[in-house]
């Protein structure tokens, strides 16, 4: 059997879910991704257990090696959550052309745990009713998905594997999308690992920062700001569902 197991927002154990615990617990093969470090997860796994890094297998190699020993566990630790920029897709679809039977355990993404550490909500009333997830590299972007265009709906924006020297490219683009300079800006460098770093600024700030941004999500929006700018931008105290619907004035619909 295989299965792909979420290993976090980091190198830790508590954000492992209680199912992805024991299934390590258990494997015979686990092959690593090695974007971030994963040791301590690993540390799971019974002493027989094969550590094998996905640098060192490509898919095809995983593949004969599964099809040859089937008797065994196998798990992809995946560097975040399965569902998001996972890279996990190719070998899903090979997967199932080759009638193996595979299970997906999610877990903790990066981007809820930022939002936790951050402690605050990523959607909220009257201030943002979406939440936009999407990377900045150094690939062509879908022309309707830049950032210049997902910027635009104001909405909350999450951005992901940023690097430091194109951080002028993201400070451009969310500028000639219309985000104000004083927007909001939270981000969130590596994640429940030691050297976690949280930094609070503002999108005219972005411009100036040296800190790797490869391994921070970084959060854009006003569902940042504090109760009384959000109080002052939505015409309204925080609004909840059983906010009742006759205190709606009709200029704030």
């Amino acid at each position: 059997m295989f299965y792909f197991i979420s290993g976090g927002p980091g190198n830790n154990i508590d954000y492992l879910t209680i199912k992805a615990y024991k299934i390590l617990k258990k494997a015979d093969v686990v092959f690593f991704h090695s974007l971030f470090d994963t040791t301590k997860l690993m540390d799971i796994c019974k002493s027989s257990c094969l550590k094998i890094s996905i640098r060192d297998m490509k898919i095809n190699d995983r593949i004969l090696y599964i099809k040859n020993n089937p008797e065994k566990l196998y798990v992809e630790l995946m560097s975040g959550d399965v569902s998001l920029f996972s890279t996990s897709q190719e070998m899903i679809d090979i997967l199932i052309n080759e009638n193996i039977d595979f299970e997906i355990i999610p877990g903790v993404s990066s981007i809820s745990m930022a939002s936790a550490l951050i402690k605050n909500e990523l959607v909220l009333p009257c201030i943002s009713q979406c939440c936009i997830i999407t990377y900045l590299e150094n690939i062509p972007m879908i022309e309707k998905q830049s950032i210049q265009k997902l910027a635009s709906h104001d909405a909350t924006l999450v951005v992901l594997m940023a690097y430091t020297r194109n951080i002028d490219k993201l400070y451009t683009e969310l500028i000639n999308g219309g985000v104000s300079l004083d927007t909001p800006v939270a981000i969130i460098y590596k994640a429940t690992y030691p050297d976690e770093k949280i930094l609070k600024i503002t999108v005219k700030d972005l411009p100036s920062l040296t800190l790797d941004l490869w391994h921070s999500v970084i959060i854009i929006g006003w569902v940042l700001a504090n109760k009384e700018k959000r109080h002052e931008i939505s015409g309204l105290p925080f609004v909840t569902n059983f906010f009742k619907a006759e205190n709606f004035k009709k200029e704030n619909l």
